[in-house]
Formats: C-alpha cells, structure tokens, sequence
C-alpha cells in the first residue's frame, strides 16, 4: 500500500507491528483540511449555501468518482484533487445547501482518500492487528470492504465527535479508497449506524465509477 505523508490521525508507530507499517495510508481515514474542523459543530457552523453541496466529484484522473449515501453530499470547500492523493469531506445535504436540497439524515460526517494502491488489500484482522488489545471493537471483511470499528480517535481532529467510530477501505480501478464515519457522542454512527453508512457509501462510489456519474 502506498504510504501518506502524513496520517491525519496518526498512529504512534510503537502501536504497529513492523509488517503492518506499510498500512498506515490504509487506516488513515481523514486527513486535516480547513473545513474539517468547522465542519461540525456539531455541524451547527456550516453556512450552506447551495454552490457548497456536491453530488458527486470525478478525482483520480478522472477514474474515481467520489459519492455519498443518499442524503449525504461533498462540501466542495473541503475537495482535494491530486494525482498522489484525493480527499472529500461529506455531510448532510440538507446542512451544506442551507436547506435547499436533500432530506434529514442521520447527522454525521464522512470522510474518503483516494491513493493509488499497490498489492492486495489486507484482510480486516490484518488491519486490526496494528492495533493495541482493545483499541479494535470490530473487525469485518465484506465482500472487497474491510471495516474497522475503533474505540478512540474520532474526536483526535474533530474535537466534537464521538471518540468511537469507523473506517473502511477498499479497492477500486487501482485505487485505494478510504473511508471514515464520525459522529456526535453516543449517535449510532458511532454503532451500526457507522457500519450502514460506509458500507453505503461504498456501494455509492463503485456504481458512480462503474456509470460514470
């Protein structure tokens, strides 16, 4: 896997076994841009307007195209385009359009990082491994998508989210897609509601890649 220079919630590398280093750019779900912070208050800062919300986002050279689940759009201030590394941040529709479109969801943001990949994608427990004995809540493998359920770290760069939630990666056109789920403290995006939206939004980005749209 192609390393990031600079995980957005680092890792101490005391906390990764030497064969697993290599996954770091896997793990790191967000990386830090100006709208992360400000972007949940939680959430109650934004001032959507209706040039904020995108639908959808080509990046990779055009070969990945980046998409939420229903009712979750791409704050286009947090868009990063770059050969070597891609971001998006994702929120509420209705939150970043200043209610202009889109239907209440479940509050969240999502974060995606698109990387080139290089070798197999690694089985969740692998993953899981890089971890401290009980830093991992959940480790799943599902069809291609491997899930982890972290019990720290989301409010490491968003003071205001639940420390539990979820990352995700998969592969996609020699892509490595990664992806984060936070949450405010005690949602179920921090639970099964995490799970659900990145499995979600998962499906959002293959299909909007495999279309075109």
């Amino acid at each position: 896997m192609t390393l990031l220079s600079r995980p957005s919630l680092p890792l101490p590398r005391r906390l990764l076994r030497p064969a697993a280093l290599l996954l770091v750019g896997l793990l790191a779900g967000c990386e830090a841009t100006p709208q992360a912070e400000g972007s949940i208050g939680f959430l109650s800062n934004m001032d959507g307007t209706s040039g904020t919300a995108l639908e959808a986002a080509r990046v990779a050279d055009n070969r990945v195209v980046i998409r939420g689940p229903d009712g979750y759009c791409i704050d286009a201030r947090s868009l990063r385009n770059r050969p070597e590394k891609s971001f998006a941040l994702l929120a509420r529709c209705d939150v970043l359009s200043g209610g202009l479109v889109g239907a209440p969801v479940e509050m969240a943001v999502l974060t995606v990082t698109v990387t080139p990949a290089s070798g197999s994608l690694p089985r969740a427990e692998t993953l899981a491994s890089s971890f401290s004995a009980g830093d991992v809540l959940k480790a799943l493998n599902r069809a291609g998508l491997r899930l982890l359920q972290l019990a720290r770290g989301g409010n490491d760069l968003i003071s205001t989210a639940d420390p539990q939630h979820w990352r995700g990666a998969f592969e996609l056109k020699g892509y490595l897609v990664s992806m984060a789920a936070y949450g405010p403290p005690e949602s179920d995006v921090r639970g099964n509601g995490g799970r659900s939206l990145l499995q979600a939004m998962a499906r959002a980005i293959q299909i909007a890649t495999r279309d075109g749209s």
